[in-house]
């Protein structure tokens, strides 16, 4: 269908502002068979005014290309000649007035409530009544939510990669059921294997709130906030993701401490080559709940690496500025010596 001109109807499902040009914003549109992307100009229609359009009904008339290779989102696209293509054929119903999620994606919003466990920057995971985690995509407008708040989420069902989660998600505060999990003490060897072929890892470890003891090897920093943590634990080093704690360098131990950790544990997922059928496990993250989980066993050593090179710098510094020394007295006494021979 490159550029035919089309008419396509379905749900809109995202918004946001082109990656390359403010001016622009992108609007998703979705249907059984798939989804296309419309642009259009903040002078036709402004961002704030089309994030109200999410989950309403649509039908636009354009001209169907395929998105440049240098722009993120790769998908077809449909250029309209004019704000008047683009029609609203049934308004967005009231967010928490929706049916309930279930097992596969959907094309409109769907809700689900339950205890949030823990979150990041950007999502956060929530423990439903049937005790199943899934993963939140908050919309830009929503309130954050912290571990242990009861949410109703409303949202747009998709795959990330494998488990359902729900995106552009409207919340509200909500009384639940569910309880905290009681975390489970792990070690690496039961979140990994090994074989002769390589190592594997166990997967049952995803969505477990788990326990376990290791030295922080290095921050990573985003301005004045630390997003994650590099901890060694029995040779195998882990990715502590504390964005959602919003934690200053000064809240947090220093490198080489030893530290327990009580985290939510999530498996990565990334893709090698865009020809692979399905994406490659990556890492475990662990998400702390609150900065409380964070405990400190025991400082790190005064003997560093770093301070014992600088102390042995030190100490040959001396050794040869001691060996000038005692050179330059000796000259000194050989040329006093030969004066009084004279």
């Amino acid at each position: 269908h490159d550029f035919a001109c089309v008419r396509v109807k379905g749900a809109i499902t995202a918004v946001s502002v082109d990656d390359l040009d403010p001016k622009y914003s992108w609007m998703t549109i979705r249907d059984d068979s798939g989804a296309i992307l419309l642009p259009l100009h903040a002078s036709d229609i402004p961002f704030g005014r089309l994030r109200k359009f999410l989950d309403a009904e649509t039908e636009v008339v354009g001209i169907v290309t395929y998105t440049s290779g240098f722009r993120h989102q790769l998908a077809h696209r449909l250029i309209c000649r004019n704000v008047d293509d683009l029609k609203i054929v049934k308004p967005p119903p009231d967010p928490f007035d929706v049916p309930a999620l279930a097992d596969s994606p959907a094309i409109h919003r769907r809700q689900i409530s339950g205890l949030v466990i823990a979150s990041q920057k950007d999502r956060f995971y929530l423990l439903s009544d049937f005790n199943r985690m899934i993963t939140v995509y908050p919309a830009k407008e929503s309130a954050r939510v912290h571990s242990g708040h009861g949410v109703t989420a409303s949202g747009f069902p998709s795959l990330d990669p494998f488990r359902l989660c729900l995106r552009e998600a409207m919340l509200r505060p909500c009384e639940t059921s569910v309880a905290m999990p009681q975390p489970i003490g792990v070690s690496p060897k039961m979140m990994f294997g090994a074989i002769k072929s390589g190592r594997y890892v166990h997967t049952k470890n995803h969505g477990r709130l788990v326990t376990l003891e290791g030295k922080v090897l290095a921050f990573t920093e985003n301005g004045c906030h630390i997003t994650e943590m590099l901890l060694e634990c029995e040779g195998h080093v882990l990715t502590i993701d504390v964005s959602g704690l919003s934690c200053a360098p000064k809240d947090l131990p220093a490198r080489h401490s030893k530290l327990k950790i009580t985290a939510l544990c999530v498996a990565r997922f990334t893709k090698l080559a865009e020809d692979l059928l399905f994406p490659v496990f990556d890492r475990f993250t662990l998400i702390p709940r609150t900065p409380a989980d964070i405990q400190l066993i025991s400082n790190p050593p005064w003997w560093t690496q770093r301070r014992l090179i600088l102390a042995i710098l030190i100490l040959l510094a001396t050794v040869i500025a001691v060996a000038l020394w005692s050179i330059s007295i000796k000259r000194l006494a050989e040329k006093r010596g030969l004066a009084l021979c004279r």
